[in-house]
């Protein structure tokens, strides 16, 4: 999932951490604006419909995203509702997590984290 972001280093082992939250996240970007334009048009209305029909796609889609692979073009369309969602999460996520935690190689880290406690010293004096 963090390859098609293309994120590595220090800041691909913190997503890996908050993968729970970020799959938390994706659920609730697709789903609450569907529920919130299902609760406001009425049922006979066109938006109703096409808002019952996305939200029946993406919890199927949820349903089979283990059983399929992503090699099959029909297997990608089939889960495509997921896997914006996902993207957009992510992105969300390594918008806040890259100030933090830089776009770096793990073997800066070590060098990188020994330059933040000086900052911190020079800070307090």
């Amino acid at each position: 999932m963090f390859e098609i972001i293309k994120c590595r280093g220090v800041l691909y082992k913190m997503m890996q951490k908050n993968i729970q939250q970020i799959s938390i996240v994706s659920f609730f970007l697709f789903t609450i604006p569907l529920i919130i334009l299902s609760l406001w048009a009425t049922t006979e209305s066109t938006i109703g419909r096409i808002c019952a029909g996305l939200f029946l796609w993406y919890m199927s889609s949820l349903i089979i995203l283990k059983k399929v692979d992503y090699d099959n073009n029909f297997n990608k369309v089939l889960t495509l509702p997921v896997f914006l969602s996902i993207k957009l999460s992510v992105i969300i996520f390594r918008f806040f997590l890259i100030r933090k935690y830089p776009e770096m190689e793990e073997e800066h880290y070590e060098r990188w984290v020994k330059l933040k406690k000086l900052q911190k010293q020079i800070k307090i004096k």
